[in-house]
């Protein structure tokens, strides 16, 4: 049995994984399907969710409600959550909120968030999102705060798609919380075919960290999909997806060279099709 030292110590070296030792949940805000594909999933032709990229909402044409949760490796009592919905279109553009929540008994942070999107062009869609994010640490206490997210994504051909994300590229403090870090990601998507998809991916930190992500979805069938991923630092990941008319279930493993695996299970319900 990991003793209570080693337990906080993985925890610890988990988060700086990511650039900000205490803010996990923001670095981290990917869904199980990229999990799989090497977390590359800021830019994608058809989003089932809109976790990587806030922009994503506007090429959602239906209701829906998604969710997942991701265990940390084998450190007992320290998992992530994440339900998110999409609502009825309103004419103007999509709406959609999201909760979070990351980290253990003795940490945990957690965030709730509403976000927008429309399309900008033919091509091009942008979204952005206002949320709030609560703290709870040994150090510090709790804590509150709210943090913007902006993206947007352009397909100039049909096989091509351009992303970019960034997480609070203004900061915003209230109260006790600390600076939350800005977060960008760049990533391109490109169809090689029906079946095969590939995902590449950059992430920047204004904490110096740097990430390179690169992944392959195969879709042997319409109702099965395949992926597999690399990210740098040792990480390889790999996962599954299944798909139905209104519900789809993925799960995915990362490979950690020195903390080993950890997995994670999603659910999609699709609950209203778009009016014909």
């Amino acid at each position: 049995m990991m003793n209570t030292m080693n337990k906080y110590f993985i925890l610890f070296y988990f988060l700086c994984q990511n650039g900000s030792a205490q803010y996990s949940i923001l670095a981290e805000s990917y869904d199980i399907n990229s999990a799989g594909h090497g977390r590359a999933g800021v830019a994608q032709h058809t989003p089932e969710n809109f976790v990587n990229n806030p922009a994503h909402l506007a090429l959602i044409t239906d209701c829906r409600v998604y969710t997942h949760w991701l265990g940390h490796y084998f450190v007992s009592g320290i998992s992530a959550l994440h339900l998110q919905a999409a609502l009825p279109e309103l004419g103007l553009g999509k709406f959609g909120i999201s909760i979070s929540s990351d980290g253990g008994s003795a940490y945990r942070a957690s965030t709730l968030g509403l976000s927008y999107a429309r399309r900008i062009s033919q091509n091009g869609t942008l979204g952005i999102g206002l949320h709030s994010y609560f703290e709870q640490f040994p150090e510090s206490g709790h804590s509150f705060g709210l943090f913007p997210v902006a993206g947007i994504q352009w397909q100039p051909m049909p096989r091509l798609c351009i992303a970019t994300n960034m997480t609070n590229p203004i900061s915003i403090s209230i109260g006790s919380l600390s600076i939350v870090p800005s977060v960008a990601r760049f990533g391109v998507s490109y169809r090689i075919d029906q079946e095969i998809h590939w995902f590449s991916e950059v992430q920047i930190s204004e904490w110096k960290n740097r990430q390179l992500r690169l992944g392959l979805n195969y879709k042997p069938h319409e109702r099965l999909s395949i992926s597999a991923g690399y990210i740098s630092g040792g990480q390889f990941t790999l996962g599954v997806a299944l798909h139905s008319t209104q519900l789809h279930i993925s799960i995915a493993c990362h490979l950690h060279q020195v903390l080993g695996p950890n997995a994670g299970i999603a659910l999609l319900w699709i609950w209203r099709s778009k009016a014909p």
